[in-house]
């Protein structure tokens, strides 16, 4: 029998494939024939109902009879339950392979490579099955006979396994592709033969044995849904990322299906090329099928997508890219010789000191005037409340826009206005913005985002917007680990992308991850050298906010050795400033001495002064960042801790008056329109009637607030 089959003839095949005499479940799935794209297949593509074999022979037929306008499969394979999943397969008695453009005509009558039953699904594209003399279990599992043999004939390489389906014989080909080509009509399959001979399984002992990926014991069709939702894709390619090749970084980057597609153009077979080369990179730096199928699965390059076969396909393209991976390291360690002499590592050769004296070298120079080296990494690193994180943000402020830092012009910024990474994982982003308004509005006025207010002389008052934008790039708590090392090639990137002068990580205990920052080793090893690392091949300098020690500064400690871990963190350091709150004076200036240390240049000491920020309740005067740097007179004095542990005394400070802190709350919720009652204010504050009462009163008295428990208090003057 051969040529163009009726639904009898197709029954009678499919009679052959799956025994008459045997039992169990069959399947035939379809997809609609007019479907005329490959997003319409997938969603014209319908499993069907399980056929009980070979009760249900009548039904068959007429579900062949039903669809004559559709693409029919069937799975060769019969299974004992009403599911198609490798679990549930019946012992086998066929081999069976997607042809594809091999052709089976080109095999002798005893070949074993040529089919039992052969057809042309389309125009040179064939299917082919073997059978067997008797039923055998696993025939179709990894590394099996059936694997191999399709492997051996160059075959559809994911055509191997249990559940494949392949199109029912003899019938019409309803793909869009096809009919595109052959002016709007379906192409016929044709059966080729069906009477060759059956087979052994030890024949095919000769096939080329195929590389079997391990998974821990379990195989890859075994794999559900479950195992890869249990894999965290996003810490499978941190721990990779380093290791990929930057194209491949810029794949996993597209997120639209528009981007990919362009980008497809350019490369061979488009998507699947790309999903191939994915698969491939991820294998080769160690990942499993679970950890590939989890990473590639939900980005825009799996090609699979919305097909009800999906997962199978990316396991199969895992394990084959696995594979791969392992064949190549075997055919490296064949190709070696017999060596006689172990030759290790290259040492470096000698060098004289004329040698290494005659050698030009550029003097390292400053990204900030006697502040920070161009390059350089380190620290500002201080006790609680003495402003690290504000002089950060100043020092990335002062390079981004080429101004004084602290405000101070004998510290400057060299080269002009240069783009700086700020990372935040310690405060909120409205911790953050709110620092930086007041940065901006005290150092560089003109360029705030929204522009500025002044007033003329005749008191007229004018709006100006910004005279540029500030090259300051910032992520709050976006999830960075300076010991990660996909986080490490995140910022490596970053900084090459946005050519960032440098980078400032705040701070180093929010961002260390599962690094033991008193463990000198872990230290140097999973942050230190790679950020060195990172800031050598890139050239930005890099700063790192951190803690002191508690109750460190007592005994006249210098800076670097008040650092929490400061064993490993001191020797890393290039530059460095030591912040130490000293006292707070009058009017709520806080008085700071500071410490820089560079290896570019001798120790410099200065003093700094920081009001209190914010809007006076009482004149609406608003302070912004205005510090003050002054000598540093260290006659007689040591370096100690935050105000000694000592409580502020009249002389050495003051706190603020009574009802000032309470008046914040008020006006925040419209006090200075109407008057707030006692009831809003315990329900903001969290605190006793009696306490806010005290509170409000203690305002009154002061003048910043009026009013009483019963009318309810307003801000004086609004």
């Amino acid at each position: 029998m051969k040529g163009i089959l009726t639904v009898d003839q197709q029954m009678a095949v499919l009679t052959k494939i799956w025994g008459g005499d045997r039992e169990g479940f069959v399947f035939l799935p379809w997809i609609d024939g007019k479907a005329n794209d490959k997003k319409s297949r997938r969603a014209g593509y319908h499993e069907g109902p399980a056929f009980e074999w070979p009760v249900d022979r009548d039904k068959i037929k007429a579900w062949l009879t039903s669809h004559p306008g559709d693409d029919v499969y069937f799975a060769p394979c019969i299974f004992e339950d009403k599911r198609r999943i490798e679990q549930a397969a019946a012992p086998e008695r066929a081999l069976w392979a997607d042809l594809d453009e091999v052709n089976p005509n080109e095999y002798g009558v005893d070949d074993i490579m040529r089919p039992t039953i052969a057809w042309e699904s389309s125009p040179g594209r064939f299917q082919g099955i073997w059978l067997v003399d008797r039923p055998r279990i696993g025939l179709s599992w990894p590394g099996d006979i059936n694997h191999r043999l399709t492997m051996a004939l160059g075959a559809d390489q994911s055509g191997w396994d249990t559940t494949q389906l392949l199109r029912v014989p003899g019938r019409l080909n309803f793909k869009f592709e096809y009919k595109a080509a052959n002016a709007g009509k379906s192409v016929q399959g044709e059966l080729l033969w069906d009477t060759g001979r059956r087979f052994t399984c030890d024949e095919f002992d000769g096939l080329p044995e195929v590389g079997v990926v391990d998974l821990g014991g379990q195989d890859v069709d075994l794999m559900d849904a479950s195992v890869i939702e249990q894999v965290d894709r996003h810490a499978v390619w941190g721990s990779v990322r380093l290791k990929m090749p930057k194209v491949i970084r810029e794949y996993m980057a597209v997120r639209t299906g528009r981007q990919a597609d362009d980008i497809g153009k350019d490369v061979a077979e488009g998507r699947s090329g790309i999903q191939w080369q994915i698969m491939n990179e991820l294998a080769v730096a160690g990942c499993n099928v679970a950890e590939i199928v989890a990473v590639i699965r939900p980005t825009v390059w799996n090609t699979f997508r919305e097909r009800r076969d999906e997962l199978k396909r990316l396991k199969i393209g895992a394990a084959k890219a696995i594979a791969k991976s392992k064949a190549a390291d075997a055919a490296d360690d064949a190709d070696t010789g017999d060596a006689l002499e172990e030759v290790g590592p290259d040492k470096p050769e000698l060098m004289w000191l004329a040698t290494a004296m005659a050698v030009g070298m550029r003097r390292p120079r400053w990204l900030v005037h006697n502040v920070w080296s161009d390059g350089g990494c380190g620290f500002i690193a201080g006790d609680p409340k003495s402003y690290k994180s504000w002089t950060a943000l100043d020092l990335a402020v002062t390079v981004a826009t080429g101004g004084n830092f602290l405000n101070d012009p004998g510290m400057y910024a060299l080269g002009g206005a240069r783009p700086f990474l700020y990372l935040q994982e310690e405060d909120s982003e409205i911790v953050v913005r709110d620092r930086l308004e007041m940065i901006v509005e005290g150092k560089c006025p003109e360029l705030h985002w929204h522009g500025r207010v002044s007033r003329e002389v005749d008191g007229a008052v004018y709006w100006s917007p910004a005279d540029g934008n500030i090259p300051l790039g910032f992520h709050v708590r976006a999830g960075f680990v300076a010991s990660d090392v996909g986080w490490q090639q995140w910022l490596a990137d970053m900084v090459v992308e946005g050519q960032f002068a440098g980078v400032i990580v705040d701070t180093l205990g929010t961002t260390a991850g599962d690094v033991d920052t008193d463990r000198a080793q872990d230290l140097m090893t999973k942050i230190l050298r790679p950020m060195r690392q990172i800031s050598h091949d890139t050239g930005a300098a890099i700063c790192v906010v951190h803690h002191n020690r508690k109750g460190s500064g007592t005994n006249g400690e210098r800076g670097g050795s008040r650092m929490l871990g400061s064993v490993a963190l001191h020797a890393w350091v290039d530059d460095a400033m030591y912040l130490h709150s000293r006292e707070v004076k009058a009017g709520g200036v806080t008085h700071l001495r500071v410490e820089r240390e560079s290896k570019a240049a001798v120790e410099h000491r200065f003093t700094l002064e920081v009001p209190r920020m914010g809007v006076n309740v009482r004149n609406g005067v608003r302070t912004v960042w205005s510090p003050v740097v002054g000598l540093w007179d260290t006659h007689g004095e040591t370096i100690t801790g935050d105000l000694d542990g000592r409580a502020p005394t009249p002389s050495r400070g003051t706190t603020r008056i009574a009802g000032a802190s309470i008046a914040v709350k008020v006006k925040a919720n419209g006090g200075h329109r109407r008057p707030v009652s006692v009831a809003t204010l315990v329900e903001v504050l969290s605190k006793s009637r009696a306490e806010v009462i005290r509170q409000c009163d203690g305002g009154v008295a002061n003048g910043i607030l009026s009013g009483d428990a019963e009318k309810g208090y307003m801000v004086v003057g609004g």
